[in-house]
């Protein structure tokens, strides 16, 4: 039989399945809510009389706090004759059912919530009802979340740091914190003019990109190999987020690539020339550099099989890139300076040239997991390959 702490702990499932919040968003009626109390069998009642008599008194005593009602039976069981016993627990309304569990003031908190949305968000509802724990969850920071809402829905696309945002109590912390639940609020209530569905260009800032709010953004870092290119006098090496690098106009007629940060810094002069350092897989950020794409453009990578996918991605929106000293025969003549790839990549790269392909399946067959890493290149080499372009 059931005792009264038998009861809290379903009562409590029963919060915790949000279902009492789920009711009131769908219009359920869930109360009167009972539960069967599992009354004992007459050998039971013989067997344990003192038990049992003392856990209905503990339920008669909770049904006379008003915690809720209990259904009795009168059974006649065999050798204990006629029985008074405890058949269900009865919730005959939600209040009661609150104030048992004590969550009174969370059910009041949940309704201020939904109140607004009834009053301000009415498209919200469905989705409340849908997913009330999510509602429940962020109970809390709730109304701080329909002021941003708010706030955006009136001002779409503010092209603003979350730090400029005038919304009382809510600062860049508490939105980065709630990316989540407020995509989910935003991508609901926002008209979709003001959602701005492209692939954002970082990942890490989709959510600023993708509600027209600013971001940082990641530097790109460009080396001048020739000093007639500055814009100020011995200013050579310059850093600038993507969106200033994009608007760089210099007399440049030449550009190389390479990955290697002490290359980059140990590039040779080159007449007209600058080099970028592409960082690896950080390449991605040149896809939108449109003043690289008239210009004649050398990659210089490691020769294993990363360096040739990373080739093969900037001819996505470089397809003019050519590479530097990323040919077999460099390979060979420097055998004695091999490494091993830890993870080579297999992968069909369709930008690559007949040359390039061949070395990069060698580097996956005849060569498999050999790498020869460009700074272990002497630099003379370099500007060799260089004076033949």
């Amino acid at each position: 039989m059931r005792s009264p702490s038998d009861i809290h702990a379903q009562a409590l499932r029963l919060w915790e399945r949000h279902e009492i919040l789920r009711a009131e968003l769908s219009g359920e009626v869930l109360f009167p809510w009972s539960l069967p109390l599992n009354p004992p069998a007459g050998n039971a009642v013989l067997k344990d009389h003192a038990v049992i008599a003392q856990s209905i008194s503990e339920l008669a005593k909770s049904e006379i706090q008003n915690a809720f009602t209990i259904e009795w039976v009168e059974r006649r069981l065999r050798g204990a004759g006629e029985q008074r016993l405890p058949q269900r627990a009865v919730f005959t309304d939600r209040e009661t059912f609150l104030r048992f569990l004590g969550k009174q003031n969370d059910f009041a908190a949940q309704m201020a919530v939904v109140e607004r949305l009834r009053t301000q968000f009415p498209v919200l509802l469905e989705w409340a009802a849908k997913t009330p724990a999510r509602l429940a969850q962020h109970t809390e920071v709730f109304e701080q979340l329909l002021d941003i809402v708010d706030w955006l829905s009136r001002n779409p696309a503010p092209n603003r740091y979350p730090r400029e945002l005038p919304i009382p109590s809510v600062d860049s912390k508490f939105i980065g914190s709630h990316r989540k639940i407020l995509s989910t609020l935003l991508d609901l209530c926002l008209p979709p003019e003001a959602i701005n569905a492209t692939t954002p260009p970082h990942p890490a800032a989709s959510f600023e990109h993708r509600y027209g709010l600013r971001y940082e953004q990641p530097s790109l870092r460009l080396r001048l190999l020739d000093g007639r290119l500055s814009p100020l006098p011995g200013i050579a090496d310059l850093s600038l987020p993507r969106d200033q690098f994009a608007r760089l106009n210099l007399p440049i007629k030449k550009v190389f690539i390479t990955e290697n940060k002490t290359n980059f810094l140990a590039f040779p002069d080159v007449a007209n020339a600058a080099v970028i350092f592409g960082r690896g897989y950080a390449i991605d950020e040149l896809a939108h550099i449109d003043w690289l794409k008239p210009l004649p453009v050398y990659y210089w990578g490691d020769i294993d099989t990363h360096g040739f996918n990373i080739l093969n991605r900037l001819r996505d929106w470089l397809p003019q890139t050519c590479s530097l000293l990323m040919d077999e025969t460099t390979l060979l003549r420097h055998e004695d300076l091999w490494g091993r790839e830890p993870l080579p990549v297999d992968a069909t790269l369709t930008r690559l040239t007949v040359a390039e392909q061949a070395l990069y399946r060698n580097l996956l067959v005849r060569h498999s997991g050999t790498r020869l890493e460009q700074e272990r290149i002497p630099i003379r080499e370099l500007k060799a390959a260089i004076a033949n372009i």
